[in-house]
């Protein structure tokens, strides 16, 4: 009973602080809003006319990603920056003669795309830090009401993202239900962590075709179909990025977005796992697939900076093509070979040697190649 008449108390002194500050910024959620991207409205409900706002807006939890702020007049001054993945800053003034006049206007409109969450998951948005003003710069009294809403049916319960970090290595893993016409990453690098170059693992190689770019901190991936068929339903590695990196904290995942083949866009969950092992020992592992066609991965460790060479070879000892002759850092690596030869021409069904060289280490293994 007690906690009833208190809550009435408490619903009653915001009424009475609503009324008396007769000036109102709140968000609605627009009708337009898909799972993937939300648009919000900021909407200004005024007693007394306004000349300019300022505030800060708040997510309760980094599932949502500004995108941008559109405003409804171009007379504005508006300004926004967000200084953090939760936090964006706003302010607007409006010339004279151009204030805001007493009633209901939408200001502007916030887009966000859509990160990671759960099915039915929820995300508040909060102002702080508000400031209303009217002509010759005089402070109003206002309020600021925020929004929460759940995340439906944006996840595809069958599409699913791994990366798994190493020190030197992040193996992407995709669980897809449907064909993937295209698939795009993007994350941010931080704490001193640097990408390096990043291949397409034999699930995907001669499926997608895949570009990327390295530029300071950031790391665009692209991939995409060679023909209509796309990348099959299926699960299992796509691609990798060498580099240095120490875990997941130096790891902010920006965007991953899939399109299947039949043109639906889906945001798949994904999930961050690092594997801090150190390498002691020189090792040269079995490629994957094997037997394989079109492509195999080798993956190989090297416990310190040093001169490695992998090379194949037929079965009679003939050199067939160097698939890496340089210095690298300690850490796993991985080389993919495509099935041709020095020259770009595919090789025969048969048989290879692939054999890794350092100053202090010598391996090699067979490999099957299948047309």
């Amino acid at each position: 009973m007690l906690k009833r008449i208190f809550n009435i108390i408490v619903m009653i002194a915001i009424a009475v602080s609503l009324i008396n500050a007769q000036n109102l910024l709140y968000l609605e959620k627009n009708d337009i809003s898909s799972s993937q991207n939300i648009e919000i409205n900021l909407v200004l409900s005024n007693a007394d006319t306004v000349a300019g706002i300022q505030a800060t807006l708040k997510l309760s939890k980094a599932i949502i990603k500004l995108d941008t702020i559109i405003v409804s007049r171009n007379d504005l001054l508006f300004k926004y920056y967000s200084p953090d993945s939760v936090t964006t800053n706003f302010i607007f003034f409006a010339s004279a003669g151009h204030e805001f006049k007493p009633g209901k206007t939408t200001i502007a409109k916030i887009k966000f795309k859509t990160l990671n969450y759960n099915q039915n998951d929820s995300v508040s948005i909060n102002f702080e830090n508000l400031l209303m003003i009217a002509p010759k710069a005089r402070k109003l009294n206002a309020t600021a009401l925020g929004l929460t809403f759940k995340l439906e049916d944006g996840k595809n319960k069958d599409a699913g993202i791994k990366f798994n970090i190493s020190y030197s290595s992040i193996i992407v893993w995709l669980k897809n239900s449907e064909r993937v016409k295209k698939l795009s990453v993007e994350f941010k690098l931080k704490n001193g962590s640097v990408a390096e170059f990043a291949s397409l693992m034999p699930r995907s190689a001669g499926f997608m075709k895949m570009n990327y770019e390295i530029k300071n901190d950031f790391v665009y991936i692209n991939l995409s179909a060679k023909d209509s068929n796309g990348l099959d339903p299926g699960e299992g590695d796509i691609f990798f990025i060498t580099g240095k990196f120490n875990s997941t904290d130096d790891i902010e995942i920006l965007k991953i977005e899939i399109l299947s083949s039949n043109g639906t866009i889906m945001i798949p969950n994904f999930k961050l796992i690092t594997t801090d092992i150190y390498p002691i020992n020189f090792k040269l592992e079995q490629n994957y697939p094997n037997p394989f066609n079109p492509a195999t991965t080798i993956k190989f460790i090297i416990p310190k900076e040093t001169k490695v060479q992998i090379a194949v070879f037929d079965i009679t000892g003939r050199i067939v093509k160097i698939l890496i002759d340089e210095k690298l850092p300690a850490g796993e690596h991985f080389i993919v070979w495509d099935g041709t030869d020095k020259n770009g021409a595919r090789v025969s069904s048969g048989t290879y040697i692939y054999r890794m060289i350092t100053n202090e280490f010598v391996d090699s293994k067979k490999m099957i190649f299948t047309k």
